[in-house]
């Protein structure tokens, strides 16, 4: 199943339910067979409120529904291979059908989306036996998972029940993304019985009805959302629950903070603090500057060396005073990584050798190696010959193979050999295996016979 159309389709039907008007006949009509778009003109006098007369309607509904039914009934099944043709074109015709087909199966009456599905059940069945009068239809198959995908949309407003029957019976149907919008669109409505449904399913589409539902509350109550993951941790894990979270800061960060200092002080990660932090210095940075005064412990180290790397770029020796202070009070260092990493880059811009000392009297550890190497690429796009002898003094780690990093990155199209030995040289393994491919595909560019040779020279295959 082609994930991307699906998604188009799913797209194709909430833009039809929610931007376009329906223009089918009513239950009593069936045998009418009107275009499925109403005229611009039309929807522009729906979204002013004007009729006929010109004068602006009050007291209802600038856009009414009606809901339609665009076959007679017992007429599904045909109506549907009608539309097959229609699939059959371009690129640009295919995406006009798929929005007319996305609106007419939105907007039919509940007895139609029922009947609707049960036809393109019998179809897909049929496609999946290799029936031939099937089969012959250009992309059925695809066709086929995007109108289920439209037709389970539109009857999860009358029939959640039905909807969750078919998942059960047809887990293969959507791959995963009926799930989402079924179950997310229950959940925006009533998250406790989506909450029942899903837990009446099993394995992998109990985590994605979860995961739907987590995702539809998180929209509107980020809060509740994060106590439903933690309710299900198994379906909502540690990285979804972050992702909530980063979205919940991006949009009210005063009123994540809480929870992103609960998460620090579970996972000892203070990245969703600091952005929080960040979001709300933006936007209200006296209110705050004045939150911060109330904090103690970690989350006041993390606000702390947030504001300390502005200071950084100006007074970095202020700074280092501050850095100092900070490194007493922490239980987690690796808070002052990013501090550290201004600190290193702002005094070496001044002062190279000054930078080397005061990252020098850090203790070993991810501070230190950012401190390392933001002083290395400063002097290695100064004087790249000069950095790679102190860099050759750093003990072997994490913070010498970053600052080589950085040199091999200067020097691999210049002396691609030198860049080479570098590479070799680096401790951590799958650094060492990247920047080596990485390497030796720049010198392929430039002597094919010279790259071939080192290559040969370590034993390594040819890519």
């Amino acid at each position: 199943m082609k994930k991307p159309l699906l998604l188009s389709a799913a797209g194709a039907a909430l833009f039809a339910a929610g931007y376009w008007t329906s223009d089918f006949t009513s239950p009593q009509a069936p045998d009418s067979t009107r275009h499925p778009v109403t005229s611009a003109r039309e929807i522009a006098q729906q979204a002013t409120g004007n009729g006929a007369s010109g004068k602006p309607n009050t007291g209802e509904a600038v856009r009414g529904f009606t809901p339609g039914r665009p076959f007679p009934k017992g007429g599904a099944k045909a109506w549907l291979l009608s539309l097959a043709p229609t699939f059959g074109g371009d690129r640009r015709s295919r995406a006009l059908a798929m929005v007319e087909t996305a609106q007419s199966i939105i907007t039919m009456d509940a007895a139609s989306s029922q009947e609707l599905s049960e036809a393109l059940l019998e179809l897909i069945s049929l496609e999946a036996q290799g029936d031939p009068s099937v089969k012959q239809i250009p992309d059925v198959k695809d066709m086929l998972q995007a109108a289920m995908m439209m037709s389970m949309i539109r009857l999860s407003q009358d029939n959640p029940d039905g909807v969750l029957a078919i998942l059960k019976a047809h887990p293969n149907i959507g791959d995963g993304e009926a799930m989402l919008f079924v179950m997310g669109r229950i959940a925006a409505t009533d998250p406790a019985r989506a909450e029942q449904m899903a837990l009446t399913l099993e394995g992998g589409q109990q985590r994605e009805a979860l995961e739907a539902i987590a995702s539809s509350m998180s929209a509107k109550d980020p809060a509740a959302a994060l106590a439903f993951g933690r309710k299900h941790p198994d379906a909502i894990d540690t990285h979804e629950q972050r992702r909530i979270l980063e979205a919940w800061a991006r949009r009210d960060p005063q009123q994540a903070l809480p929870e992103a200092v609960k998460a620090m002080q579970a996972t000892k990660e203070s990245e969703l603090l600091r952005q929080s932090l960040e979001e709300w210095f933006k936007r209200d940075p006296g209110a705050a500057t004045a939150w911060v005064a109330t904090q103690s412990g970690d989350p006041r180290v993390v606000a702390d060396a947030m504001l300390l790397q502005r200071t950084a770029m100006e007074n970095p020796e202020a700074a280092m005073q501050g850095y100092a202070a900070l490194q007493q009070q922490t239980t987690a260092p690796k808070h002052l990584t990013r501090l550290a990493g201004s600190i290193g880059e702002s005094l070496a811009q001044r002062d190279i050798a000054a930078a080397r000392e005061w990252a020098g009297t850090l203790p070993p550890g991810e501070p230190q190696n950012a401190a390392f190497y933001q002083i290395a690429a400063r002097w290695v796009a100064m004087d790249a010959p000069a950095a790679s002898e102190w860099i050759r003094t750093l003990p072997p780690g994490n913070a010498r193979d970053n600052a080589a990093g950085r040199l091999i990155e200067k020097i691999q199209r210049q002396d691609p050999a030198a860049a080479l030995e570098w590479a070799r040289s680096m401790q951590n393994e799958s650094q060492r295996t990247q920047m080596t491919q990485r390497v030796l595909g720049t010198w392929q560019e430039q002597d094919p016979e010279a790259a071939k040779a080192a290559r040969e020279a370590l034993q390594l295959a040819p890519r």
